[in-house]
């Protein structure tokens, strides 16, 4: 259930919580190069192949090219793009598509040459930072891997995403946790938002976690969640690494409360045994903490609104058609 973090996905939509599981919010929009989705991928790439046009957006024109069958014309679609986009959110999704596009048809030098390119002329921040990602993740070896550091270092002009996106894939693999934290906390320092800055302060404390300072990662933890106060399940994945870190400190107290807290909105055995084990030790007795969490969960049930919707065949679905039977909504983004 463990997965990479993903800068341009946030805030992400909160998931459940299994003690001693790290989760992460993920790059799936910024790194797409050939899209992230489910259901019928056929019939998304029918639906957007259609004419750029001078009043269409940069999103729509950015689909419209990442359509294209034709590797060559996909290469030529996206080199347009970033012409006439110069200050598109997309720019650095296009650049790492013209890399790869690049490197299949022209071979490796010629990509490196061309991210050396962008890397001299590119003036977006989020651009050049997606820049150093794409050749921190094409690097094979350690002195490739710390050379792409070395460039990002002296690197004066880039967003946080490379720095959190290196230093949460050195805690995933359990490599140079120092390096990780390095790169983290200069991360929160290129962070322009609070749920940016949530996002790279996550990383920053999980990874102060991950080499066993739980109180610095407690910390840590409580700054992300305390960047976004309404943000609600965006914050869940954070909320619940605090949980553990404040478990893991001895803060037995703020843990069992945080763990209870999430209980009313979420169905983890692990979270619940803790709540117990913590409150029996705490007040001698798990009842008055379990009593509360159902009280809160019977304020907060409602009926979901009904909405009808046409599926794939043209066919309207109602989600009343299914009062009564567990439904899950996948929602994604067919970039």
């Amino acid at each position: 259930m463990e997965r990479r973090k993903r800068r341009a996905a946030r805030p992400a939509v909160g998931q459940v919580l299994t003690i001693g599981t790290a989760l992460s919010v993920g790059l799936a929009f910024a790194l797409g190069a050939t899209g992230c989705g489910g259901g019928s991928g056929q019939k998304q790439a029918e639906a957007q192949k259609t004419t750029a046009t001078a009043g269409e957006s940069d999103t729509t024109i950015y689909r419209a090219a990442n359509a294209l069958p034709d590797a060559a014309a996909k290469l030529a679609a996206f080199q347009e793009f970033l012409k006439k986009h110069p200050q598109s959110a997309l720019r650095g999704a296009a650049h790492r598509n013209v890399f790869l596009l690049t490197k299949e048809g022209q071979g490796a030098e010629a990509a490196m040459a061309y991210a050396k390119q962008v890397l001299a002329t590119e003036k977006l921040p989020a651009a050049r930072g997606m820049m150093h990602y794409v050749l921190y993740s094409e690097a094979t070896d350690p002195a490739g891997v710390a050379a792409v550091i070395e460039g990002l270092k002296a690197d004066p002009n880039t967003d946080e995403l490379p720095w959190n996106a290196i230093a949460w894939d050195l805690q995933e693999k359990g490599e140079n946790l120092p390096l990780a934290l390095e790169l983290a906390a200069t991360g929160v320092a290129r962070a322009t938002d609070p749920m940016a800055k949530a996002g790279v302060l996550d990383t920053q404390g999980w990874v102060a976690y991950r080499m066993g300072d739980y109180a610095a990662a407690a910390n840590l933890l409580k700054q992300a969640v305390d960047q976004v106060p309404d943000a609600g399940d965006a914050m869940a994945e954070i909320r619940g690494r605090l949980a553990m870190a404040y478990d893991k400190a001895g803060m037995k107290r703020e843990a069992r409360d945080l763990y209870a807290d999430m209980l009313v909105n979420a169905v983890d055995p692990d979270m619940k045994a803790r709540v117990i084990a913590l409150s029996t030790e705490l007040d001698g007795s798990a009842d008055a903490a379990m009593k509360q969490i159902q009280e809160k969960r019977a304020l907060q049930a409602k009926d979901a609104p009904n909405f009808t919707l046409k599926n794939y065949d043209g066919q309207p679905v109602s989600l009343a058609d299914y009062r009564g039977k567990v439904v899950m909504l996948n929602f994604w983004h067919p970039t």
